[in-house]
């Protein structure tokens, strides 16, 4: 519970979500957020993002050299978010998950 009032916009948070997942329609699943507090109990947002499976993109080392692209696409989704969503009293905070993933382990703050 928040010990102070947060000031946001869900339906433009919502658009600009739906942007993101528009400029990647290949790469994203899609994207869900939380609006919580972080581990200081500063107000922040939890962004989900469940990326489509594709043909070696599962990584078991991080020094796979396909794990540059992987990591490349994760940076420039999280740079499209922060530029998409301008609120600068809430801390974005970023987890991706392979859609197949997801799947075996069926979390349901993923759905």
């Amino acid at each position: 519970m928040f010990s102070v009032a947060v000031d946001y916009d869900k339906e433009q948070l919502d658009s600009a979500v739906a942007g993101i997942e528009k400029q990647f329609p290949t790469d994203i699943e899609y994207i869900r957020y939380t609006l919580d507090e972080d581990w200081t109990h500063d107000p922040a947002l939890f962004f989900r993002v469940l990326l489509k499976d594709r043909a070696g993109a599962q990584l078991d080392v991080f020094d796979d050299p396909r794990s540059q692209a992987v990591f490349s696409l994760c940076n420039r989704i999280m740079s499209d978010i922060r530029t998409a969503v301008r609120y600068t009293h809430l801390q974005p905070y970023f987890v991706f998950r392979w859609a197949s993933e997801q799947a075996k382990r069926c979390d349901p703050e993923w759905e």
